[in-house]
């Protein structure tokens, strides 16, 4: 498939995850740790979304120079749907299982995949992608360290 059909899903699943984190800091509004880790973290997302659709109108006007990509959107779709469908669990998790579902989305190998997919249709792409991996990394280590600093230890297993 050409590279211009997989920003929609993708931009799709930082959205959600940003939906997903938002609610989350509203859970925890009487934990300032907890609501701050998670307003900063949607907050990344935000900018992840307005990464993506800067890489899509990108693509959209130079397609000549974007080819196709080998790719199965489906881990993404799947994604996508679950964080959606979190943010209307109930009941509310606790602050344990709310760090342990966003470790998680964040080392999710769908998105890895689906940017390696598009670095492929063209490297020059590649060095938008990476603000986008370092942030996905910076999550990761943000939120194993609140785990640790708070006891969580499911959430320090490797990826």
């Amino acid at each position: 498939m050409h590279i211009q059909f997989i920003f929609r899903p993708l931009e799709d699943l930082e959205g959600s995850l940003m939906a997903l984190y938002g609610w989350y800091a509203d859970v925890f509004t009487l934990d300032a740790e907890a609501r701050a880790l998670f307003t900063k973290l949607a907050g990344e997302e935000k900018t992840h979304v307005a990464l993506v659709q800067y890489e899509k109108k990108l693509v959209t006007k130079n397609l000549a120079l974007f080819g196709d990509v080998d790719v199965d959107l489906q881990d993404v779709r799947h994604l996508t749907a679950a964080a959606q469908s979190l943010t209307r669990a109930t009941p509310r998790p606790s602050l344990e299982e709310a760090v342990c579902i966003a470790l998680e989305f964040e080392r999710s190998a769908a998105e890895s995949h689906l940017r390696t997919a598009m670095k492929q249709a063209n490297p020059d792409l590649g060095k938008l992608l990476t603000a986008l991996c370092q942030g996905d990394k910076e999550h990761i280590a943000g939120l194993e360290a609140f785990a640790q600093k708070r006891g969580i230890s499911a959430a320090a297993r490797p990826a």
